[in-house]
């Protein structure tokens, strides 16, 4: 957990499409006692497979933007020497589907 909230603050500070950490204690992961939490910011809006599944198909103009603004987040973290292990439509929220906006989850 203070590896994954470590690294999304990392990703978005170098301005990655993730979500922000707000809050967390994830520094006290050695205390064993200490329940760990931490909060981050809520994506508004519907997952990729969500928007797949009721479209059937994207215009192949959004699907490409799309794709294009998701390598951009994923050249950050490549950069970072960060990587993601569950890369999957259901973790991908597109926030803006007309501006081909979307966030990794």
């Amino acid at each position: 957990m203070f590896q994954e909230v470590s690294n999304l603050k990392i990703l978005h500070s170098a301005g990655a499409r993730v979500p922000q950490i707000l809050d967390d204690n994830t520094s006290e992961f050695e205390n064993l006692g200490v329940p760990l939490f931490f909060v981050m910011e809520r994506i508004e809006g519907k997952t990729l497979a969500q928007i797949v599944e009721e479209k059937k198909r994207l215009e192949f103009a959004t699907a490409t933007a799309l794709t294009i603004n998701l390598c951009k987040t994923f050249e950050i973290a490549f950069r970072e020497r960060i990587s993601h292990r569950d890369i999957k439509p259901e973790n991908l929220i597109v926030t803006s589907l007309e501006a081909c906006q979307i966030v990794v989850v």
